[in-house]
């Protein structure tokens, strides 16, 4: 399922559009792709900073295991083929405190 480019007002939206990046992670930039994940980056950052604001000492407690998590997924390619197995990080299944947009502004692009 595809989420539809529009704010995000509820959390099932917001689960909507994790799930939406995971399935476009390491999407090359300048695709359509590409593109759709930067703008849907953009739109779980908005939606995080209102509803699950995060404070800059955890934020920097946590930027070790964001970089090494950044690092591994610039080596190893995602599946895109519909299974569950791909090297989406931690965040994504709400398993750690980091935040999407905390990752979004150290990835390795």
């Amino acid at each position: 399922m595809t989420y539809a480019l529009k704010p995000i007002r509820s959390e099932a939206e917001y689960n909507a559009a994790l799930a939406e990046v995971k399935r476009l992670w390491g999407a090359r930039l300048g695709t359509p792709e590409g593109d759709r994940l930067d703008i849907l980056a953009t739109l779980i950052e908005v939606y995080e900073s209102e509803h699950h604001p995060m404070d800059r000492g955890q934020i920097l407690h946590d930027l070790p295991v964001v970089l090494s998590e950044a690092k591994e997924l610039a080596v190893i390619p995602p599946k895109n083929d519909g299974t569950d197995d791909s090297p989406a990080p931690s965040f994504m299944d709400r398993t750690s405190a980091r935040s999407f947009a905390s990752l979004r502004t150290t990835a390795v692009r």
